[in-house]
């Protein structure tokens, strides 16, 4: 899975001139959190944020009056404010290490740039939380389910504690096949060195003799 397919293209921008209560206005207006700043090439130049709006808001502890304060916030630029230099990928770099970017360095947002450093989409937390849903089967396969003729998400089926050692995986799938499942998704999980195996399938079979062929291979087994 690439940036690209899930990323917002050609996300709402605003200039480096841009009136800092303006942005404002349109990040509240749009339900947004972010808004890329671009130069009149579509260039990125920085990044803007509600947090960066917050932290230009003066302290409660200023000894200038209410209407200072509107008139200097009033005169500021998003220029001034922005994050300079943000981090950004590719279209075509793979979701996971854009997730892993945005997790070690704790921010939400991800400018994508094409080689020229032109800003073409922007991928955020709530897009890679709809990428983990469609890995896991939960959205996208709609139209598999028209064709099949059925409105069930199927099962879903855990195996907690999977071995890390080759062939594993093909004795799970080799033992789902012989109940000529339709799979619609498999997510292999890594943390703290231990596997979870996931897979959401289509099958009549009942569920009580998959749990029992999968527990009878020494698996601990959750299906739904």
């Amino acid at each position: 899975m690439l940036v690209k397919n899930f990323m917002v293209v050609s996300p709402l921008t605003v200039g480096p001139q841009t009136l800092v209560v303006d942005a404002q206005k349109i990040m509240e207006r749009q339900n947004i959190r972010c808004l890329p700043v671009v130069d009149k090439k579509n260039r990125l130049l920085g990044l803007v944020t509600r947090h960066t709006l917050r932290e230009a808001q003066p302290s409660k502890a200023t000894t200038l009056s209410r209407r200072e304060v509107d008139y200097l916030l009033s005169k500021l630029k998003v220029g001034d404010i922005m994050i300079k230099n943000p981090f950004t990928c590719l279209p075509d770099t793979p979701l996971d290490e854009a997730a892993s970017l945005m997790e070690r360095n704790r921010i939400g947002h991800l400018p994508v740039v094409d080689e020229d450093e032109r800003l073409v989409g922007i991928i955020t937390v709530t897009d890679l939380l709809r990428s983990l849903a469609d890995a896991l089967g939960v959205t996208g396969t709609e139209g598999l389910r028209r064709v099949l003729g059925t409105t069930s998400m199927g099962l879903r089926i855990s195996l907690e504690d999977v071995p890390l050692r080759a062939g594993e995986v093909k004795k799970v799938v080799n033992i789902l096949a012989s109940f000529d499942p339709i799979i619609y998704s498999f997510l292999s999980l890594l943390r703290e060195g231990k596997r979870t195996l996931v897979f959401r399938i289509e099958t009549r079979e009942p569920v009580e003799n998959i749990r029992e062929k999968l527990e009878a291979a020494g698996y601990k087994v959750g299906i739904r």
